[in-house]
């Protein structure tokens, strides 16, 4: 049987139309590849949906009083499960801008503003910053920082003293800290020339120890591990299915699904809805399959 499809193409067309619907910017000389990469990036910064997280703050976290009333209207946001989008960076529209502190170790910041400024869009800005990890159910407060404090030791430190089970899969078994550790100012030109930096952090007894960013770290390009791994990930199950179609797809069951048996029969993913992908077959413009892809 005759079988044509290419669903990985389709499959990226229908992400790169969703960064468009979403009116996100980027490069003009950005890959198709790396725009969906950046896209998903983009995902996991807003958090994902939620009925309401509960909300964590470390034992070190303090705010500076001109900023309570900002940080409270921010907590009720994460405990209801509303939008965070307003408290973050206004770059988070242009995909193409590198956040290194969250692509290199998950870390998220918000501002700490109480009211939307004049456009309506953004929570107003302000120096300090939150520094958090949000997960789709809870939010885990590490404390506040200024900007600029993007590779400040205490951030890690304070995650390990507090929430241990959040990286301590990124522990590097049997160290005893890192030969050479890197200055603050070290660290950040590291990781903005996208290599892997190792972190030293201190146990309650004082034995240090190496651990590997939250995340594993950033590629040469700024871009998540995590989040190039899902690209792969997504773009190995549609090859696989692909094979599995030529393999295994049979006439009697074409016809049964078409009520027609085409020639060639056109596949093509039209869409990914929910956790499924769904395929129609071209020429008959029915849908023939939906597949779980998670």
């Amino acid at each position: 049987m005759n079988i044509e499809m290419d669903l990985v193409s389709d499959w990226k067309s229908i992400m790169s139309q969703r960064i468009l619907d979403k009116g996100l910017q980027f490069s003009s000389g950005l890959r198709e590849d790396a725009k969906i990469i950046k896209y998903f990036t983009f995902l996991r910064k807003l958090g994902g949906k939620t009925q309401g997280r509960q909300v964590y703050k470390s034992k070190e976290f303090s705010c500076p009083t001109v900023h309570l009333a900002g940080l409270n209207q921010l907590i009720e946001t994460l405990k209801n499960g509303k939008d965070i989008s307003p408290y973050l960076s206004k770059k988070v529209e242009n995909i193409s801008k590198i956040d290194g502190m969250f692509n290199d170790w998950g870390v998220l910041h918000l501002h700490l503003g109480d009211r939307l400024e004049k456009t309506g869009r953004y929570i107003e800005r302000t120096g300090p910053l939150l520094f958090l990890y949000l997960m789709p159910e809870s939010a885990f407060l590490i404390n506040i920082y200024q900007h600029k404090e993007w590779t400040h030791k205490s951030i890690l430190q304070t995650v390990y003293d507090n929430w241990p089970e959040l990286i301590e899969s990124y522990i590097i078994p049997d160290s005893t800290g890192v030969t050479h550790a890197l200055t603050e100012s070290q660290h950040l030109d590291a990781r903005e020339a996208g290599s892997l930096v190792l972190m030293e952090l201190t146990k309650s007894s004082g034995e240090k120890f190496a651990i590997m960013p939250p995340g594993l770290g950033i590629t040469s390009s700024g871009d998540p591990i995590q989040d190039v791994r899902y690209f792969d990930t997504i773009i190995n199950k549609l090859r696989t299915l692909e094979d599995f179609f030529r393999e295994n797809l049979q006439e009697e069951l074409v016809v049964e699904l078409l009520g027609a048996m085409p020639n060639p029969v056109k596949l093509k993913l039209i869409n990914q809805s929910g956790n499924n992908w769904i395929f129609e077959e071209v020429s008959t413009q029915k849908i023939i399959f939906e597949i779980p892809y998670e």
